[in-house]
């Protein structure tokens, strides 16, 4: 009985730490959520890694390269001495505020395309300083992203100076979400995009909440995506405030997975 006994510790210990390896292998030995994404732990975010594209901390000082934590895909800075910092939702944060008007301040090609039938999704936090007070103000580009005519917005799509919009355009669709963020006082929201087939259907989450949805009939881009962050491809339309944490994963995002990132635990 005793030498069954040390047969099944010893095979228990060995289970244990094949799973802990395991486990080491797909999150880099972090039990809870990797601070690479959240701020809080709340939970395994081994889900997390699985499709992700690229994900750029911006957790980092000025005039340091902006490299994302999956491939190493590098942001090239076009702003003479660099895009400031602010302080951002887990850290330092993009100062995208004020900048003079240029070809984009942070801008990569990759190689990431996508198709009219993929599934994708974009996650960033962003900064206003507070709702535009009436009427159509200018947009607030968060990035452009396939060709020029692709792209995130913030803005006030609806007029109504109520409260912020957001405009997703995807091939030759507009998808105009209205209402969806206060930033009332001035505040960091979190968004997360799910892209449906390529552009059928866009769903937008704040806070780790379900905000808005809409359909239509656009065709996402095939071809790789060039990146400009901060601004359009132009640096016509600059985003009036902060950028922090974006990443693409080449499929929708789950409701958990969105807590997550927003650093709200599962409720």
């Amino acid at each position: 009985m005793k030498l069954k006994k040390s047969m099944l510790l010893a095979f228990v210990t060995i289970f244990l730490f094949s799973s802990c390896n395991a486990l080491k292998v797909i999150t880099g030995g972090e039990t809870n959520v990797d601070p690479n994404f959240s701020v809080n732990s709340c939970g395994d975010s081994s889900s997390l890694y699985n499709g992700l594209d690229f994900f750029w901390r911006f957790n980092e000082a000025q005039n340091v390269s902006k490299v994302d934590i999956t491939n190493n895909l590098t942001l090239t800075d076009t702003v003479t001495g660099g895009v400031p910092i602010m302080s951002g939702p887990r850290g330092s944060a993009l100062n995208c505020a004020g900048q003079a008007s240029g070809s984009g301040f942070l801008s990569a090609t990759h190689s990431h395309s996508k198709s009219a039938t993929d599934n994708y999704a974009f996650s960033f936090w962003a900064y206003l300083p507070n709702n535009v007070t009436g009427g159509c103000t200018g947009y607030n580009t968060i990035m452009n992203f396939g060709t020029a005519s692709d792209y995130i917005k913030l803005g006030d799509t609806d007029c109504a100076g109520d409260a912020s919009d957001i405009q997703v355009r995807i091939g030759a669709t507009d998808f105009n979400l209205v209402d969806v963020a206060d930033f009332t006082g001035g505040a960091w929201k979190h968004f997360v995009i799910n892209v449906i087939t390529g552009g059928t259907s866009v769903e937008v989450y704040v806070d780790g909440n379900f905000a808005s949805s809409t359909s239509g009939t656009g065709i996402a881009t095939n071809v790789g995506f060039s990146f400009n962050l901060c601004s359009d491809f132009v640096g016509a339309q600059i985003h009036n405030g902060g950028l922090d944490s974006v990443g693409l994963w080449g499929r929708t995002l789950t409701q958990n997975e969105i807590y997550e990132l927003a650093g709200n635990c599962n409720p």
